[in-house]
């Protein structure tokens, strides 16, 4: 039951985080690849059957009953950013409330560590916490993965997940990990776009931590959303290789 309940939280918050940084497009439901809707015909002996109608009162305790066969589950994150940044650890720190919101606190404990900028810093957190007995362990960031593949190997019986990132380190034997991607070229699409239509001189830039994860999703975004709106825009590129030097990133612009 433990093993089932942690699969179904993990892919509860993947679906939160990239809900949270961009969905799909509505009305895709029920559809074929070639767009018509697919209806089920109903069987006679469907036909034949009374309705089932369920009061609320039953509704509530079904529901009690099932929440009292989940066993808790302990989550801790570590992000490397603070949780009120209205971007990247945000996005994973509000997903985890909606679950825990969903679940109840007795069922959804969570555990945190924010602005983790520093990876060496990070992964010692992420020792503490695996060490602590939590069930689930999260590295929000794609600077964190290695740091992940070195530890997961002794804790055997933790989940571990780590985005923006698609490698599990199945390759390399591990069974543990889980990745996760968030939909960030979506919102840098859309930044583009802006920019490129305030801009008056034609000319645009884009100051990025490192080329690779979530921030080159979020930056091919935005290029292409400039493009789109204006393609005789130019759009200046660069990356810090650092994802806290502000001072670097201020340079840069």
């Amino acid at each position: 039951m433990l093993k089932r309940m942690l699969l179904l939280i993990s892919l509860l918050l993947t679906l939160a985080l990239l809900v949270a940084c961009g969905g799909g497009d509505e009305g895709s439901e029920g559809t074929d690849e070639g767009g018509e809707t697919t209806e089920v015909e109903p069987t006679e002996a469907a036909d034949e059957e009374e309705d089932v109608v369920v009061d609320e009162g039953e509704e509530e305790e079904m529901a009690e009953e099932e929440m009292a066969m989940i066993e808790p589950v302990r989550i801790a994150v570590v992000m490397p950013s603070a949780i009120t940044d209205l971007a990247w650890s945000q996005s994973i720190f509000d997903a985890l409330l909606r679950i825990q919101a969903e679940y109840g606190e007795d069922v959804v404990e969570i555990a945190y560590t924010e602005g983790m900028f520093n990876v060496t810093d990070a992964a010692a957190a992420l020792r503490d916490y695996a060490a602590d007995g939590y069930d689930i362990v999260i590295a929000h960031g794609t600077q964190f993965g290695t740091s992940l593949f070195e530890l997961a190997p002794d804790f055997p019986d933790t989940t571990f997940a780590y985005g923006t990132a698609v490698d599990t380190g199945a390759d390399i034997g591990l069974e543990n990990v889980f990745a996760y991607e968030a939909r960030a070229e979506e919102g840098g699409f859309v930044n583009g776009v802006l920019a490129a239509n305030l801009s008056e001189s034609g000319v645009i830039g884009v100051v990025g931590p490192v080329e690779a994860g979530d921030a080159k999703l979020y930056i091919d975004g935005f290029v292409a959303g400039a493009m789109s709106a204006n393609p005789d825009i130019t759009v200046n590129v660069s990356y810090t290789g650092s994802f806290g030097d502000t001072a670097l990133a201020a340079e840069a612009a």
